[in-house]
């Protein structure tokens, strides 16, 4: 069985990335940052499994430009990438064609690519709550990490199957001895108050910074621009207008036919301010790939909310990603951590704000229990949870789909 990944990167990750370099140096660039989504984890591990197979990472345009330029593709017509991207799968002749994140190209790409390829199965990849079905309707199969979500595919008709993240243990070697600073407790991630998105994350943040609790913020709301808050403060004002318009008679069917006010994420609540006044001295700014790896491995403690749409499970890759560098994992108490992890063992669970206050300072005070735990939950993920793991769990679900 041959396979091709389509990735996306995030934005970051290509920044400062030498462009001038021939294609295979520039990909090997990024994939050496080991961001989410742009190195070739999942890839290498189903070729060693003796299934070859290849990354894609359509973002990284440079990379594809240099890639078509020595493949004798004109990058002056508009449809270059597209051609591009069907001459690399074509060399590939992949038997599965799987689309990490579905909105890195139009549906319509992804059903031109089954035309003209023929993959005997097109895979798509769900981690987040999604608006949009189309990105789904040409897949045989959905994976995804959040087990909320599959109730709705399987609804609609849907084959799903639940893959969970995993932790690349190859980075281990770029990062050195882990040396943890015993006071540090950090967070890393999305802050984006919308609902659906992460309002309880910031909820639960605001609580332990108002408990006193020292803890650093990487999250990518440090360094929102004006634009992002004029946008912000956009939603609000559209939101004051629908309730004066309400107020003053005009019927909800003919204010919600105006796109202004369509497009708003809540009609039943004020949408929230765009970046938390409470947590404003506590965020730091962003961290992606090796940079946010080796923060989590300095930490005593890493604390991780899941994002709103997983209500009772956990699924979130940071489970696995600050358990695989050595750090203590502090995460809410969720129905099937069991299966994951031993509660008190390998990881520490919260109940609710205010328990996650307490055990936190209990982490602290008692460095060797932190450590002891942390060296557990590196163990567990080292042993059950890499992307070896995960990529031989990919194939039974694959495998069971072509028989």
């Amino acid at each position: 069985m041959r396979l091709a990944r389509l990735a996306r990167a995030h934005p970051v990750l290509l920044r400062d990335l030498d462009d001038s370099l021939p294609w295979a140096e520039q990909e090997a660039q990024l994939r050496e940052r080991f961001g989410y989504g742009a190195n070739d984890a999942l890839t290498a591990e189903l070729t060693a499994l003796g299934h070859p197979s290849i990354d894609v990472v359509v973002n990284h345009e440079a990379a594809q430009q240099a890639w078509a330029e020595a493949h004798g593709h004109d990058v002056e017509r508009p449809d270059w990438q597209v051609e591009v991207l069907l001459d690399r799968l074509r060399r590939h002749e992949p038997d599965v064609l799987f689309v990490s994140d579905f909105k890195i190209v139009d549906p319509s790409v992804i059903d031109r690519l089954r035309r003209e390829l023929a993959p005997l199965l097109v895979v798509a990849w769900s981690g987040a709550q999604f608006d949009d079905r189309r990105y789904f309707e040409s897949a045989d199969l959905v994976l995804t990490c959040v087990p909320e979500l599959i109730p709705s595919f399987r609804q609609h008709g849907r084959p799903v199957e639940l893959l969970a993240h995993a932790f690349d243990a190859r980075l281990l070697a770029q990062l050195g001895p882990r040396r943890p600073d015993h006071d540090s407790v950090i967070f890393v991630g999305q802050l984006q108050r919308w609902h659906d998105r992460h309002m309880r994350r910031v909820e639960v943040l605001e609580h332990l910074v108002a408990a006193g609790v020292a803890i650093d913020i990487h999250a990518p709301q440090y360094d929102w621009d004006l634009q992002q808050a004029a946008r912000s403060s956009a939603r609000t004002l559209a939101w004051q207008a629908d309730r004066v318009l309400g107020a003053v008679g005009v019927p909800q069917q003919t204010r919600r036919s105006w796109p202004v006010l369509r497009r708003l994420d809540n009609w039943e609540a004020r949408p929230p301010s765009w970046r938390s006044r409470q947590l404003r001295a506590h965020l730091r700014p962003p961290l992606f790939g090796l940079e946010m790896f080796a923060a989590l491995r300095r930490a005593a403690v890493t604390l991780n909310v899941h994002a709103d749409v997983s209500v009772s499970h956990a699924s979130n890759l940071r489970l696995f990603e600050a358990t695989g560098v050595g750090t203590c994992l502090l995460t809410e108490a969720r129905d099937n951590l069991t299966d994951w992890f031993v509660p008190g063992e390998e990881i520490v669970t919260w109940e609710s704000p205010a328990d996650c206050v307490l055990q936190i300072r209990r982490l602290l005070d008692d460095p060797v229990r932190c450590e002891a735990i942390a060296a557990a939950g590196q163990a567990r993920t080292l042993r059950d949870h890499t992307m070896r793991r995960r990529a031989e769990r990919l194939l039974e679900h694959l495998g069971a789909r072509l028989r």
